[in-house]
């Protein structure tokens, strides 16, 4: 639940602060590094007196955010996506990047690598993707006639 609460505080680029629902300012005050990464902890002041503390931070408790100082960046991105040009862009997934994964996992039942070492997956990934490619084509040339000029969905690994 304090996942979902973190999303209704306000974030202030400028001044890099959250505000609570209920208008107070949380203020950087940590910043320290964990597993390589550097974290920022930000502390709300006056928690105590807030009507919300029990739903927001618990009984007794100041509310801390934790964030990775791409919080802007995040923020604009989500804003971006809930827009209707943002979902257009979206649904595009689903015919370039979702399908061929999902073919590859459930209809060529390919879960896991079987070799070991980045040399060796590399070859077992090309293996899979040519075997998801040759059916697309397949199914392109020989199922409805299409020309190799009009074939979608091709998966080509680095």
């Amino acid at each position: 639940m304090r996942l979902a609460m973190r999303n209704k505080f306000e974030y202030d680029e400028e001044k890099d602060q959250f505000i609570c629902p209920n208008g107070e300012i949380l203020t950087r005050k940590v910043e320290y590094e964990y597993n390589g990464k550097s974290l920022y902890a930000y502390y709300g002041a006056n928690c105590g007196e807030c009507p919300f503390r029990s739903e927001c931070a618990g009984k007794g408790k100041k509310r801390i955010i934790t964030s990775d100082g791409y919080e802007a960046e995040r923020r604009r991105m989500a804003a971006r996506m809930r827009s209707e040009e943002g979902k257009e862009e979206y649904k595009k997934r689903k015919e370039t990047v979702e399908w061929p994964s999902g073919n590859i996992k459930h209809n060529l039942k390919f879960r896991e690598f079987l070799t070991r070492g980045i040399e060796k997956v590399r070859i077992e990934h090309n293996l899979v993707c040519t075997a998801h490619n040759l059916k697309v084509m397949w199914a392109k040339l020989w199922g409805n006639g299409d020309s190799l000029c009009k074939i979608k969905g091709l998966v080509f690994s680095r």
